[in-house]
């Protein structure tokens, strides 16, 4: 028999349905010694499942060196879930966007004549059917047919959403991974393919999902591979921290109504971009921070969060009804119950869920009458079962008789309280337990939360202070008894029922019921507070944090990396010098016939510059695609060095693999216009701003002129809707654009050259801007062909191996601690020169006691007493307060790119890295001063 079925209400596995609960961790972004912790935590949590991608480019960093040992153990990660009993859904790509360089393609792919990425293209399937034949082997043993727990395995990724249908491509991908012995079910998530099961990607809309799905598979469970809990965040962008705990309980409630039966949390657990990992995604300023936390629900030190307990409650209550969720796929539709509030009921042979929802502002309080949905009591005696300990039949019956045979009377309205912008689930008619003579009891309706029931014991929470009602027989029984202290409430009706009437104080109490002295049910009544802090308890950090000591600095020595320069005409992007990422320095001479403010015109460039010219700082640009800035030459020969550090490559889009770093001769005296004012509808009336476009019906162009000097042959258009423009009656052609499936309508980014377009004197532009309001940029670079700088050296920078030349740093006498906590043997203000904005290496030691993090090491009472300031438990963070821009290292292991203009501030230290004495490493573009440089303890609650 196949282990891994499925038909259109779940998955089956071993003969069992099962609601999968799923959540991604990327084995990539955390140390292997962290492996075994993210994965307790979260099947602690009430996930049975683990998603990764594979990252192709992580495992071949250069062509043909193939790396899966150590903290790139692929088959350890898979083995340790294996050990848990874990499932494990894998998505190997070979595209997997991930906010990862380049989605995980390798970069040295660009070097490949002709290359053409995520299509049906030999060359490009070619390396793609050598990575199947290394990473397949890894998996293979691993599927649940063999001895693993591998149970799914992903077919390229979000394919549609590149915009360029390709069947036969994602047949090949699919016939590939079959070939090579792949015999547990293929999936894809947004790009289908024929023999996968489809899910999609998304955070809200559950029921146009769950539409779409159904109306485009047959046969298929509901499912969503990427339920955004959180989002990534770029350098200069804000906090990604939108959605909360409380939306993200919402939104997972709406998975379960709409019968979505396998879950994925994207992501669960964040974790770190370290090294130069990061990539970018769509736009200009879109720079993936080190940090890859995710706002998850495990943070990016492995603590749980607020949405982590909200889960962990959601998952309880998802294992107990899962006999239900899984054997039933659709749900009514909408029932309205007031002006923002409405229900759907999901019913099966195990019972009835009623999803109540609250899309006001404030909470909702009311009366709730059951029959209105057609939920009735069940028939006495009813002893139907699926499985032992399972929720059982009851409330099917919509027309149930009382113990004597007639009609039993309705169960009377309950109260019920709805927060604002939350789904309450009401449970009816399921079995809990059973009396000793084998008889159901049945919690004929709860209006309170819980985390399930097992033989008759369980919890009922709802927010602190309110009030929820519960409904409980006993196979038609008459004359149960209730223990039930005060606040909470009980009374008797016409049919036997014990109706509770709850109340969830701050104090946890218990309710006993009894029929003629055997106990059939333990209810304990709570607050959700105290339920979540049951969840997950956060011990507080203890011990003090180490400080940093023994500082030094370096002045970038001029020569560092000569001997691997490259000369040639013009510079050469990362990929023609043969680098991943890191940075990269250009020189060049430029010569000026008299001392002047010259203007400096890269025309492409896709990272932040720094330009300096004869050894002083000359100025920096953030501007990407091109870029333009004034320098100051002397008369005659003048020294020029641009340094780019590499910020990572799209991962997203239908650009992939752009040039990083300089990939064009620089030009001087150019010019730089704004072309987003001056347009005219038609050519007539009043001039319009595209960043404010007034209505336009229909396909109806706008004009405006653009006048060029005969000394300008030369142009790039960085901005919006590039492909939207006529330049002098012909279309301009991006040459990198950021459309995908989802954006083709608007007005993606992109860069275009456009000096073939122009002539001199008046050029017309024309802007078809049908169905567009809003153009941010739009921004035309002129220049002169016969001004382009040549004769380039193109050389790697901030190698740490080349750091050399190192003094001492001492503290400023009298200036006392610096400004951080820690900082009390920081190096001067004066001691670095903070003027020049030169690069500089700053590095400093720390200590770290080798039992930290132990709990199982015994120790002395004395021994304990001189220990009670080290860090026990704790994880460990750096806080780059001053700094500017650049890379750190600890231990010689690269904890990544670091921007001081947040919204990312501090960066994580695995303490897997450390020893008793350990350096940290600092290659800051500016030199900045590294007094507010301090270590920091991460411990307790988020």
């Amino acid at each position: 028999m196949t282990r891994v079925q499925y038909d259109r209400n779940s998955w089956i596995i071993d003969g069992r349905r099962v609601f999968i609960l799923s959540a991604a961790v990327h084995y990539f972004r955390l140390p292997r010694a962290e492996w075994a912790e993210v994965l307790d935590k979260s099947k602690e949590a009430g996930c049975n499942c683990i998603e990764t991608y594979v990252p192709w480019n992580w495992h071949e960093e250069e062509e043909g060196q193939w790396d899966f040992g150590g903290d790139k153990d692929l088959g350890a990660f898979l083995d340790l879930c294996a050990e848990r009993g874990l499932y494990v859904i894998v998505r190997p790509g070979p595209y997997i966007c991930a906010e990862w360089d380049m989605g995980g393609l390798p970069y040295w792919l660009e070097r490949k004549p002709d290359m053409q990425y995520r299509k049906f293209h030999r060359e490009f399937l070619h390396y793609v059917d050598l990575y199947w034949d290394r990473l397949v082997p890894v998996v293979l043993p691993r599927l649940l047919s063999h001895s693993g727990t591998v149970i799914m395995v992903q077919v390229e990724n979000e394919f549609q959403a590149l915009g360029k249908p390709d069947k036969a491509y994602m047949e090949y991908l699919r016939d590939g991974l079959i070939e090579r012995g792949i015999d547990v079910p293929l999936v894809t998530c947004y790009g289908a393919v024929d023999g996968a099961v489809e899910f999609r990607n998304f955070w809200s809309h559950a029921e146009e999902h769950a539409r779409t799905l159904e109306e485009r598979f047959a046969g298929q469970p509901k499912g969503v591979l990427e339920f955004w809990i959180g989002w990534f965040e770029q350098w200069g962008g804000p906090r990604a921290n939108q959605k909360t705990a409380s939306q993200v309980e919402r939104k997972t409630y709406e998975l379960i109504r709409e019968g979505f039966t396998a879950i994925n949390y994207y992501m669960f657990f964040g974790g770190t971009n370290f090294g130069h990992w990061g990539g970018r995604t769509i736009g200009e300023h879109t720079f993936m921070t080190t940090s890859y936390d995710y706002d998850a629900a495990l943070d990016e030190y492995l603590r749980p969060t607020a949405k982590y307990k909200a889960l962990k409650l959601v998952h309880d209550f998802v294992r107990w009804m899962e006999p239900l969720l899984t054997e039933t796929a659709g749900s009514t539709a909408f029932i309205p119950l007031g002006k923002h509030s409405s229900a759907k009921k999901k019913s099966g042979p195990q019972g009835t869920i009623l999803f109540i929802h609250n899309d006001d502002t404030e909470r909702l309080s009311g009366e709730l009458d059951l029959q209105k949905f057609g939920i009735g009591c069940p028939l006495p005696g009813d002893n139907d079962s699926m499985q032992a300990g399972a929720p059982q039949a009851a409330g099917r019956h919509e027309h149930a008789a009382s113990a004597s045979g007639q009609a039993a009377k309705p169960i009377s309205p309950l109260p019920y309280t709805v927060e604002a912008g939350a789904i309450l689930p009401v449970v009816c008619g399921v079995e809990i337990g059973r009396t000793g003579a084998g008889q159901p009891v049945t919690l004929e309706a709860m209006t309170g939360f819980t985390t399930g029931f097992d033989r008759g014991r369980g919890a009922v929470y709802h927010e602190a202070g309110q009030q929820s009602a519960l409904v409980l027989s006993a196979a038609g029984l008459t004359g149960l008894e209730a223990d039930c202290p005060l606040p909470q409430r009980v009374r008797t009706d016409e049919e036997g029922r014990l109706v509770f009437t709850l109340f969830h104080g701050k104090r946890p109490q218990t309710i006993t019921v009894r029929h003629a002295g055997e106990e059939l049910a333990r209810i304990t009544v709570t607050d959700r507070g105290a339920v979540e802090a049951e969840a997950a308890s956060i011990p507080e950090v203890r011990g003090t944090a180490p400080i940093l000591t023994d500082w030094q600095q370096a002045d970038e020595e001029p020569d560092a990396g000569k001997e691997l320069a490259r000369e040639a005409e013009g510079p050469l992007d990362f990929t023609s010098f043969g680098r991943f990422s890191g940075y990269l320095a250009y020189e060049a001479e430029v010569h000026s016939a008299e001392e002047a403010l010259r203007t400096l015109t890269l025309p492409r460039i896709e990272d932040p510059a720094r330009v300096y010219v004869n050894g002083r700082y000359a100025g920096q640009t953030t501007e990407i695609g091109a870029a333009a800035l004034d320098i100051p030459l002397r008369q005659g020969a003048n020294r020029l060095r641009i340094l780019v550090q590499n910020m990572g490559r799209y991962n997203f889009t239908q650009t992939l693999a752009e040039p990083k770093g300089l990939s064009a001769m620089p030009s001087l005296d150019g010019a730089a216009a704004d072309l987003t004012e001056g347009w005219q509808v038609d050519g007539a009336g009043r001039s319009h701003s595209l960043r404010a476009l007034p209505e336009i019906e229909g396909r109806i162009g706008l004009y405006r002129t653009l006048h060029t000097g005969k000394e300008y042959d030369s142009g790039v258009i960085v901005g919006y809707g590039l492909s939207r423009l006529r330049v002098n009656g012909r279309k301009v052609v991006p040459q990198l654009c950021n459309e995908t499936a989802w954006n083709r309508g608007d007005a993606p980014y992109g860069v275009a050259d456009i000096g073939e377009l122009l002539r001199e004197g008046c050029n017309e532009l024309e802007f078809d801007a049908e169905g567009i309001s809003h153009i941010p940029k739009m921004k035309l670079y002129l220049y002169a062909s016969a001004s382009r700088i040549s004769g380039w050296v193109t050389t790697g920078a901030a190698d740490p191996l080349g750091a050399a030349n190192w003094s001492a740093l001492e503290p400023e006498p009298g200036a006392g601690p610096g400004p951080g906590p820690n900082a009390a043997a920081a190096p001067s203000q004066e001691a670095v020169p903070d003027r020049d904005r030169l690069p500089r290496w700053f590095k400093a030691a720390f200590d770290w006691p080798e039992h930290s993090g132990d709990d199982s090491l015994k120790r002395t009472d004395s021994v304990q007493e001189e220990q009670a300031d080290e860090p026990d438990g704790a994880k460990l963070k750096i806080t780059l307060d001053g700094l500017s821009k650049g890379v750190l290292w600890v231990n010689g292991f690269c904890l990544g790119r670091y921007w001081q203009i947040g919204p990312q501030e501090s960066y994580k230290i695995p303490v897997s890295l450390l020893k008793k004495r350990n350096e940290v490493l600092f290659y800051d573009e500016e030199g900045c001063h590294p007094g507010g440089v301090r270590l920091e303890l991460v411990g307790g609650p988020v």
